[in-house]
């Protein structure tokens, strides 16, 4: 089936170009303020004043390096670096993004950026994808082959400890080859050239280097922190979209389902760092205002929150058995019938039964939970099932969890 243009499918007006053109993001690098050993961070500003023959003296300038003969100052170099696999390099390039190209026609986003011809196979799955790596992002912008910034290290590239494996005479891709000046000032990156764009990666990626703001400093190992950064456009186009979806997806949760149905999603819904947006029985009017501002409010997680809270509200209607499922799990970790502990999780109350006690993964619990549940015959008072401990167990916690 053809792709609609935006300008077609959004019925706003937008033109393809303005759809295409990225939204422009802005860095501004500080170095960090210290005292040098020469005294260069009192060295200042003075300013000659010809009305009287002097010499005004100003502001401190805070320089921690040398100035050379050119009047530029020493720089530090950045690369990427490897990650503790040794096998790629910690460049974000896996960081799962808001696809801006969503419903386009894969001609005009070749056109719009001159991609090779490789890349029409890929763009014809690419438009209909919610998602996209921060990877095929930066490259269709940048107009390269495909796997061109790939964050994989060619196997003679690979630092060890014997350094068996390294050639320096193995070709280097292009992250590899990458290297970032900082000076000693003030400097602001945008990504309005393949190489800026690269260039934030590589200083958001640097944590040891580059501070992620100046409340993250440490002035024994950063040379720099990030004073700020902006997007032009604040809301990118495909983020927007995002948030329109969920914003009428829980208008029809409010219209179409009870007061019940909504606690029930909004029990199940988590932070990034795990927490739950509501634990309990709450208000009615509560439970819709901390949904609406669990996918409303721009926060830094704002698109994880949608995406979690669009994958639970789409199964209470597609697969309400599994919804029930993944409600009484959640109640149970709510109420500490089972906790989550590196990387696993465990049932408490079944530590006579190992093959009930932990689990590798939450999918695992869910897919045996819901295979007991099918199983389950309420007329066999002395059946042993899965599905009915816990209910039972929950029961006895007092879990808000009714006749499912």
């Amino acid at each position: 089936m053809t792709k609609k243009s935006k300008k077609n499918s959004s019925g706003t007006g937008t033109t393809v170009q303005e759809a295409l053109k990225p939204p422009v993001i802005k860095l501004i690098l500080e170095p960090v303020k210290r005292e040098s050993s020469q005294n260069r961070h009192e060295q200042t500003f003075n300013i000659f004043d010809p009305s009287t023959n002097q010499i005004k003296i100003g502001q401190r300038m805070h320089k921690n390096k040398a100035t050379g003969a050119n009047g530029i100052g020493c720089t530090d170099e950045l690369v990427f670096k490897q990650d503790a696999s040794r096998t790629r390099y910690r460049a974000g390039m896996q960081e799962q993004v808001p696809n801006p190209f969503k419903d386009l026609e894969p001609g005009d986003i070749i056109s719009y950026y001159r991609l090779p011809k490789e890349w029409r196979p890929e763009l014809e799955k690419i438009v209909d994808q919610d998602y996209i790596s921060k990877q095929q992002e930066l490259e269709i912008r940048a107009g390269v082959a495909p796997d061109a910034y790939t964050d994989a290290i060619p196997v003679g590239n690979k630092l060890s400890i014997s350094k068996a494996f390294f050639d320096p005479d193995a070709p280097k891709t292009v992250l590899q080859d990458f290297t970032a000046r900082i000076y000693d000032r003030t400097d602001v990156i945008t990504n309005e050239t393949p190489r800026g764009a690269l260039m934030i990666q590589l200083l958001k990626n640097r944590p040891d280097k580059i501070a992620k703001s100046r409340d993250h400093i440490n002035t024994a190992t950063h040379i720099a922190y990030i004073a700020e950064e902006h997007e032009e456009f604040i809301i990118s186009k495909a983020k927007n979209d995002r948030i329109n979806e969920a914003i009428a997806e829980l208008v029809i949760l409010q219209r179409k389902h009870t007061p019940r149905n909504l606690w029930q999603i909004a029990s199940m819904l988590t932070y990034h760092d795990n927490q739950v947006l509501i634990s309990g029985e709450v208000p009615n009017l509560f439970v819709e205002q901390e949904m609406n501002d669990y996918i409303k409010l721009n926060r830094p997680h704002q698109l994880e929150n949608i995406k979690k809270f669009m994958t639970v509200a789409k199964l209470l209607t597609s697969n309400k058995p599994l919804f029930n499922v993944k409600f009484l799990i959640q109640q149970a970790l709510n109420l500490n019938v089972m906790s989550e502990q590196d990387g696993y999780i465990f049932w408490h109350s079944q530590k006579h039964a190992p093959e009930r006690y932990k689990w590798s993964s939450k999918d695992k619990l869910e897919s045996y939970i819901f295979t007991q549940m099918d199983q389950y015959n309420p007329e066999e008072k002395d059946m042993t099932n899965g599905y009915k401990d816990l209910i039972v167990e929950l029961k006895s916690k007092n879990a808000p969890i009714g006749d499912l």
